[in-house]
């Protein structure tokens, strides 16, 4: 059973079923130190189909899950589109705290790839657990 003092997002979901197609790529791996006409000589590999349903909940489907969807022919061109969100539960708006604003580690930061694109999450994620900590829970 939920609490009262707990939160429900019931937003709608960003994702959609998605239909792709994954890029050409060489097959096969030359050595290092190999001849122009060698390397010439390596064929493209066709490009494949990516079927893969996004949502805000579930971002990825395995390969089973993706099989059963594709086999409900009908059901999917009903759903085409949105996916149905079915809400979620956040700890934090529950029972906001400043004890859990706490900057990120040095460390993450170095570790990724897009650094700066972490530390502006960092940012917001903190700035939106400050604000929510200051305002008064609504009954």
């Amino acid at each position: 059973m939920i609490s009262p003092r707990s939160a429900f997002n019931l937003e709608t979901a960003v994702g959609q079923a998605r239909v792709g197609c994954q890029r050409v790529c060489w097959q096969g791996a030359t050595p290092p130190l190999a001849t122009a006409s060698k390397k010439e000589q390596r064929g493209q590999r066709t490009a494949w189909r990516l079927k893969r349903i996004c949502s805000a909940v579930t971002w990825k489907v395995s390969a089973a899950v993706v099989k059963i969807v594709h086999i409900h022919g009908p059901f999917q061109r009903k759903e085409r589109g949105q996916l149905p969100f079915l809400g979620s539960s956040s700890p934090f708006a529950a029972e906001p705290s400043l004890a859990s604003v706490r900057p990120c580690p040095a460390h993450h930061h170095q570790k990724t790839k897009s650094a700066a694109w972490q530390r502006f999450l960092c940012i917001k994620l903190r700035k939106k657990i400050l604000s929510a900590a200051l305002t008064p829970l609504q009954a």
